[in-house]
């Protein structure tokens, strides 16, 4: 229209388009129009009731009947649709735009200034243009619950929930091609290729599966020693220091035995922690005073000189 239309710039009358812009726009501010989410049914001539029977609307009746109008007044117009308003979210530092924040206007052309928005909602409901589309309706039972200015503590629940939902669509469901270079070339990968990638995931892969099995076989070859067998093999040590050493297959009971035939004077002293020893290590109950005596009878146990060969 823009470039077919030269009507704009050849008429006579150069402010008779604006005049005719406020007229439409008085028409719709003084004969009881109402903004509303759920206007009645228009039939068959859509414009001619709403311009004259129901006089209800959103948006898209009122820019429509006004480029109607325009139009049938000879005047270049047209109807424009997008957004309105939004929620900036001090969160995630931006903006929500919501389908209920959709909206439609209309531009005329006017000699001398070309495309001119006019919105024609204003005239009807100045509080759409200037706040939330909730401001604008008396009764706002047709919108959603959260977008009928909820608490503030909800409010900040859902914009902290939002929040975390765009970071979820923007570094899972979003993390494209794009935008892996992009966090590899911040690192200073500039000339990062998907072969280098492959190999440093594979390489990566490969060293926690690494660091994985040695975590499992040290838990598996690690000797699970309690306190009551760490004193029984500190006596051990004690008496292998003077040249009575443990065999590796001898138990408790045949290491006493032998240290007593060696050591007669020892024999009541070990034949006692040795059967003491095998109660607390093989025996159902654990009692921890007779733990606890074990290991102090171990620590009094006394020093002696090695024997002779």
């Amino acid at each position: 229209m823009e470039g077919g239309n030269g009507r704009g710039g050849n008429r006579s009358l150069a402010g008779i388009d604006e005049i005719l812009v406020g007229s439409a726009l008085s028409y719709f501010r003084q004969q009881g129009f109402q903004y509303t989410l759920e206007p009645p049914l228009l039939g068959v001539n859509s414009v001619d009731d709403f311009l004259f029977e129901t006089r209800q609307g959103f948006c898209e009746h009122y820019a429509s009947t006004f480029v109607f109008l325009m139009r049938a007044a000879n005047v270049p117009a047209r109807v424009v649709t997008g957004y309105l308003g939004g929620e900036f979210n001090d969160y995630g530092n931006y903006y929500i735009v919501r389908q209920s924040d959709a909206h439609a206007w209309a531009e005329v052309w006017l000699a001398g200034q070309g495309w001119v928005r006019v919105d024609p909602t204003g005239a009807i409901a100045p509080a759409r243009l200037q706040g939330s589309l909730s401001a604008a309706l008396s009764d706002n039972a047709a919108l959603p619950f959260m977008a009928r200015n909820p608490p503030q503590w909800l409010r900040n629940l859902r914009l902290n929930w939002d929040t975390l939902a765009n970071q979820w669509n923007q570094w899972v469901l979003g993390y494209d091609s794009e935008r892996q270079f992009a966090f590899l070339t911040r690192l200073g990968m500039e000339s990062i290729t998907w072969k280098k990638i492959a190999l440093n995931m594979m390489a990566g892969v490969g060293l926690v599966i690494a660091l994985f099995a040695l975590f499992m076989l040290r838990h598996l070859f690690a000797r699970e020693t309690d306190k009551v067998q760490t004193a029984w093999l500190r006596l051990c040590r004690k008496l292998a220091k003077a040249g009575l050493p443990r065999a590796a297959h001898e138990g408790a009971q045949d290491y006493a035995a032998r240290i007593a035939a060696a050591r007669p004077e020892l024999a009541d002293l070990m034949h006692g922690l040795a059967a003491r020893y095998s109660a607390l290590r093989y025996g159902k109950a654990q009692d921890e005073h007779a733990q606890n005596e074990f290991i102090r009878l171990i620590q009094k146990f006394p020093s002696f000189r090695r024997g002779p060969e």
